[in-house]
C-alpha cells in the first residue's frame, strides 16, 4: 500500500437500493492506489444484484492500459457512461473523467466549463430491474501454447 492512499478522498453513499461512490485522488495518485486502496470497487463486491451502483471519478491510466481497467470493472458489472473526451486541451482529447454504473445509460452529456480543461458529465438512466446490465465475461484458458 501506497502513502499517496492517505491523499485519497472518497465519498460513499447508500440510499436504499443506490450506491453512489465518488473519489478523487489528489497528486495524480496511481489508478491501481486510487481502485484498490480507496474501496472504489472493494465496495461494489459487497452489494446485491439488487443495488444500483454508480462510481465517480477522475481515472488517469498511468500504470494500467484501457483494456485491463475496464476487465477490472467489468468483474464488478460496471460499464463506463461516458465514451468521449473529458479533458481537453491544446495538445490532448482524453476520456479520464468518468461515472461507471451497473445500469443502463439511456442519455449522455459532455458540458463543456470554461473554467478547466476537464468538462462536467451527465448522465440519464432508468432505475428499473429490466436496465441493470448483465454480462458475463469469459476468459478462454488452453494447455496448448498459441503461436
Amino acid at each position: 500500500m501506497s502513502d499517496r492512499t492517505t491523499r485519497c478522498q472518497r465519498f460513499i453513499d447508500s440510499l436504499g437500493n443506490l450506491k453512489v461512490i465518488s473519489s478523487f485522488a489528489e497528486n495524480k495518485a496511481d489508478m491501481e492506489d486510487q481502485l484498490y486502496t480507496s474501496i472504489l470497487l472493494s465496495n461494489c463486491s459487497l452489494c446485491t444484484d439488487q443495488m444500483v451502483i454508480i462510481v465517480m471519478s477522475t481515472f488517469s491510466y498511468n500504470k494500467w492500459n484501457r483494456f485491463k481497467f475496464l476487465t477490472l470493472t467489468r468483474k464488478f458489472q460496471l460499464e463506463p457512461g461516458i465514451q468521449e473526451p473529458t479533458r481537453i486541451n491544446s495538445c490532448t482529447e482524453t476520456c479520464i473523467d468518468n461515472i461507471f454504473t451497473n445500469m443502463h445509460v439511456t442519455q449522455v452529456e459532455v458540458i463543456p466549463t470554461n473554467i478547466s480543461d476537464h468538462t462536467c458529465q451527465k448522465i440519464t438512466m432508468t432505475l428499473t430491474s429490466s436496465s441493470k446490465i448483465k454480462s458475463v465475461y469469459i476468459r478462454q484458458i488452453s494447455d496448448t501454447a498459441e503461436e
